[in-house]
Parts: structure tokens; C-alpha cells; sequence
């Protein structure tokens, strides 16, 4: 060996000792190089300073609520929050329930809702709507009508669908009956397969009514009058009345709708679906006006089957009802699989509260003549 490498390995020996393990450990009293020490077993502890915490060891947090730093005792107190917010949401559970009660619901359907209770005591309500209000309002000769400040008309054209056809886009209608409407000429689809069915005619303004009033009469003389109604009596400011025709597209041409042929399921099944022929053929001299087969009405069930299985037209029929009361309701089974009660109570006993069984849906509208109707589902 080199006097060269024989002082190199006093000089390496003067500075390393092996230690039995195999690897270089620092003398004592020298200070440790930045070689990392090998990995003798998996239960060796970390080198480290006793002033620092060794990495990833969580300190206590001593606040003034005690002692957060444990993960077991951040579990624990996780689970303790828990658990009372399950109690807390027990106890409004059984709260509502200690002091809920049954009373009177309106109708889920809402196109028989006329109104809803604004007071109520017990089994008795007032209701929020006049009696030129409702589903079941009669506008005649004698029963002018009265303008609805809670009317929601719609354009008919953006809900309609392929089963039908609309006259255009201006063309609007009382928006809780777009859904049995449709449902209507959607079944007479199914069943007759397409045909050329045109609405063109249901929302009217007395602009528009006395403009069509003023060309009936000018063509027919006073004979107009039995088809075409003075502005202000005519159904159709109710947007619950609607007139059908037969439009041909291939060709341009229309013909008046009469409900024969296959647009007779039409008016024979009308009924289910809450509307009526308005004017019946044998029913003139009540309605004073001429036979309409293309005139429907919404009135609802189960006024609708009411109406045709006793035979009578709308006035008949609203006639008829001032003979029921709550002690003693007309009571029908209607092709719904529902049971109806109907009564009528007058307008100025209204004023005091509309009885009402505890815990049915029920609607009420007002007849447009002298008080309302209340409709009760069972």
C-alpha cells in the first residue's frame, strides 16, 4: 500500500467505526452526516429530536373546551352529534303527529276545484270564491257572466297534441281543462284512428263575441240570436266551452261537426271526461239556443255523467241541485270507481260557512245564479 493510501485509511478509520450490524453509524461526539440509515426492522423507532415531534404524530389541542386533538375522542363526539340530531328529528316526528287532526282536504283533481278555505272551524269553511266562480257557473239569457279575476287561459296550440288540430296560435282555453281535453281526443285517436278533427273556437272576449253577434244578425235577422249569444252571455268568456269542426287539409274544405259517423264516440263519451253536448236538440226551448252538437262544455265529474245519465241539459241541472243539502247530498258513483256527494247551499247561508265532512276533498263553485255548489269526494 502507498504512504498516500495508507494515510487515506487513517484518516477513514479516524472518522467511521462499523458497527455490527454491517452499516456506518456516526462516532460519538461527531456530528451525523445526511446518509440516510438503513432499515433494520419494521419495529424501529424514528431518530429524533427531543424538542420536535416526530412527523405525523397529532398534538392536543388544549382550548377552553378541553381536549379535541384524539381522533377517538373526534369519533366520539361525531357520534354523540349524530344521535341527537336523530333524536331532534324523532321528537318533530312525534310532535306532529301527538297534535295532528283530520279535517276537510280539497279535491288532488284540480280540474273540479272551483275554490279553496280561507277559515275554517271544525267542519265548516268559507269560501274564497264569488258564486259567478267555479267549474259549474250557468251563463245564459238570464245569467250574464261575470268576469273571473282567478281566469288562467292558455294558448290551446301549445298543448295540443296530434290527435287534433288547432285553428291557430291565439286560440286560448281555461288551462285546467287542457289535461281531460286531451285525454279525451287522445282516446277518440285510439279508438277511430286519425281523423280531421279542427277546434275553432273557445276563449272569446266580448270584442270578439259582439263582432260575431253583429254578423249573425245581420245575415239571419233576429233569428241569430238562437245561434250566436250577446256579448256578456255567452259561455265562451269562460274559456270552458269550445266548438269542434271537420277541416279537410288535403283539400282546404270543412264541414260543420254533427257528431255522426266516427266523431260520434265523441259525444257519447264526452261525459267521462267531465264535458257536455251544452245544447241538446230536444232542449231548445230551455236553453234558447239551437241544437249545437259541436258545442262542448266542461263541467266535471261527476256532474258530466250526472247530466247525461238523467237527461238533462245545464239548466236543468243546476235547477235540480237546490234540492240537495248536506243532510241530504245527491250521491253518485261515477265511471271513475270514485263516490261523489253534491249539495247546494245558498249564497247568503254561505256567508256563515259551508259545511264540510271531516277529512274529504271536496270542491265548491258557485252556480252564477244564487249560490254554490259543493262537490265531496269519498
Amino acid at each position: 500500500m502507498s504512504v498516500k493510501g495508507a494515510a487515506y485509511m487513517r484518516y477513514r478509520n479516524s472518522k467511521y467505526s462499523t458497527n455490527r450490524k454491517g452499516g456506518f453509524a456516526p462516532q460519538k461526539g461527531r456530528a451525523s452526516t445526511q446518509r440516510r440509515q438503513p432499515i433494520q426492522n419494521q419495529n424501529r423507532q424514528t431518530i429524533r429530536s427531543t424538542n420536535r415531534p416526530a412527523v405525523n404524530q397529532r398534538q392536543p389541542f388544549q382550548g377552553r373546551s378541553g381536549y379535541y386533538g384524539s381522533p377517538a375522542r373526534k369519533r366520539g363526539l361525531g357520534r354523540a352529534i349524530f344521535f341527537l340530531c336523530a333524536i331532534f328529528a324523532l321528537g318533530c316526528v312525534g310532535f306532529k303527529f301527538l297534535f295532528h287532526h283530520d279535517g276537510p282536504t280539497k279535491a288532488d283533481n284540480p280540474s273540479i276545484q272551483a275554490g279553496a278555505p280561507v277559515a275554517q272551524d271544525g267542519n265548516t269553511i268559507i269560501p274564497d270564491i264569488t258564486i259567478h266562480q267555479g267549474d259549474l257557473v250557468l251563463v245564459n239569457r238570464e245569467a250574464p257572466y261575470q268576469e273571473d279575476p282567478n281566469q288562467n287561459l292558455v294558448s290551446l296550440y301549445d298543448y295540443k297534441q296530434d290527435s287534433y288540430n288547432v285553428k291557430d296560435k291565439n286560440l286560448t282555453i281555461e288551462k285546467r281543462i287542457v289535461d281531460p281535453l286531451n285525454q279525451m281526443l287522445q282516446d277518440f285517436h285510439r279508438a277511430k284512428g286519425p281523423s280531421d278533427l279542427l277546434i275553432t273556437s273557445a276563449y272569446r272576449d266580448l270584442i270578439k263575441q259582439n263582432q260575431l253577434y253583429k254578423d249573425e244578425i245581420a245575415a239571419l235577422g233576429s233569428a241569430g240570436a238562437m245561434w250566436v249569444s250577446r256579448p256578456g252571455y255567452s259561455e265562451h268568456h269562460t274559456g270552458l266551452a269550445l266548438d269542434f269542426t271537420i277541416f279537410y287539409v288535403d283539400t282546404g274544405l270543412s264541414d260543420d261537426y254533427d257528431g255522426t259517423g266516427i266523431y260520434s264516440w265523441i259525444n257519447q263519451n264526452c261525459q267521462k271526461y267531465g264535458f257536455v253536448v251544452r245544447y241538446p236538440e230536444d232542449k231548445a226551448n230551455i236553453t234558447n239556443v239551437n241544437h249545437e252538437p259541436w258545442h262542448f262544455r266542461y263541467v266535471g265529474l261527476p256532474h258530466a255523467e250526472i247530466m247525461v245519465e238523467k237527461g238533462y241539459c245545464f239548466e236543468e241541472y243546476i235547477d235540480s241541485l237546490r234540492s240537495f243539502s248536506p243532510e241530504n247530498p245527491l250521491v253518485y258513483s261515477a265511471s271513475d270507481g270514485k263516490t261523489y256527494q253534491v249539495y247546494f247551499i245558498k249564497e247568503d247561508v254561505a256567508k256563515n260557512g259551508i259545511p264540510i265532512p271531516n277529512g274529504k276533498s271536496y270542491a265548491v263553485s258557485g252556480n252564477n245564479v244564487d249560490g254554490y255548489i259543493v262537490t265531496i269526494t269519498e
